[in-house]
């Protein structure tokens, strides 16, 4: 059963933006690392939260975003594969593996496998569809908004 007030805010991720589900007036909260990985790829470099995070290393990078700016090439894919491992990386994970595909188009495919210490490995599905950014999940921290 998920305790809904341990954790941080679990953030939506959105095209218009980072949405909140409420449950009972409680935000569903998250107890992973979904938030940090989220925003560790898709915050841009000097963002006003840099202010808060103590850990040099923890502090947002943006070069996936940089990367994701340029036109799409063979060497553009690769990357933003490397770019999206260094945005993410840090002492709080084991091991963390990026793969950028272009199926179709503007479409980019961006998935991320990372391994939270004593976790087992997580699966995280980014789309972006033109400017628009689409999250799916593989292991399913909907269940968050589930109930489950």
């Amino acid at each position: 059963m998920i305790d809904y007030f341990d954790g941080d805010p679990l953030l939506i991720l959105g095209s218009d933006g980072t949405d909140l589900i409420f449950k009972g007036g409680q935000p569903v909260m998250d107890q992973g690392f979904l938030n940090r990985v989220n925003l560790a790829l898709l915050t841009e470099s000097g963002h006003w939260s840099e202010d808060l995070e103590t850990v040099d290393a923890r502090k947002y990078k943006g070069l996936t975003l940089q990367q994701i700016k340029k036109p799409i090439t063979r060497q553009m894919l690769i990357d933003t594969a490397k770019a999206a491992e260094t945005d993410v990386k840090g002492d709080e994970f084991k091991d963390v593996k990026a793969t950028v595909t272009n199926p179709t188009n503007q479409s980019i495919n961006l998935e991320l496998q990372y391994t939270p210490p004593s976790r087992d490995p997580q699966k995280l599905r980014l789309t972006r569809n033109g400017e628009n950014w689409i999250q799916q999940r593989d292991n399913p921290q909907n269940d968050y908004l589930n109930g489950e």
